[in-house]
């Protein structure tokens, strides 16, 4: 959570917390009380999307930015696969279908056209590409713990571990392969860990 100050040109109310959900492309989408707020903080624009793009409480919104491509951006609800569009500043219900166990999602990233994020409970990843809206699903390896997501050099990585024993933990670092369906085990850590005294 952040507290006023970064967002001031936005908001009037500091007393309320800001939530952050997802940046892409130098975009942040934010949420703020009931509004879900995409911002440049470079240029101090934003536009608050319209009240019925979000059709639930989750704050599982994504932004999809590729400003090479396009000025334009597009807020993904990933959980209900709604579409808003900075174009034509509407929002609308995506053909796929999507599973409710995607409902609860809090972690995603936009890359090479799409959403990523990984349903730890079912050992799986999903991805939903943007220009064609088709949904796609594939197992993975169970991770224990907090897992991350970061693009580097255009490739996507999954960062994440488990445990070994009570006092080493295990760090793999996996790369999404080209075809977006497997990752490769890149790197594998092992971390001892400090006793607490």
């Amino acid at each position: 959570m952040f507290h006023h100050g970064v967002f001031d040109f936005i908001i009037d109310d500091p007393i309320n917390d800001v939530e952050i959900l997802n940046s892409c492309g130098g975009l942040i989408l934010y949420h703020f009380i009931d509004k879900y707020i995409a911002c440049n903080l470079t240029t101090k624009q934003f536009t608050t999307l319209p009240s019925r793009v979000i059709m639930t409480t989750s704050l599982d919104m994504s932004l999809a930015y590729d400003h090479p491509i396009s000025l334009n951006y597009k807020g993904i609800n990933v959980g209900l696969l709604h579409i808003y569009s900075s174009q034509t500043n509407s929002r609308r219900k995506n053909r796929a279908r999507s599973p409710k166990s995607y409902q609860t999602l809090r972690t995603s990233v936009f890359f090479n056209g799409a959403i990523f994020w990984t349903l730890e409970w079912e050992n799986r990843f999903c991805y939903f590409a943007i220009d064609s809206e088709i949904l796609h699903s594939h197992p993975m390896t169970k991770m224990d713990v907090e897992y991350y997501y970061r693009c580097i050099r255009e490739h996507l990585y999954l960062v994440g571990g488990s445990s070994v024993s009570e006092s080493s933990l295990q760090l793999d670092i996996f790369q999404l392969g080209d075809d977006c369906s497997a990752w490769s085990l890149e790197d594998r850590i092992e971390i001892n860990r400090v006793p607490c005294v």
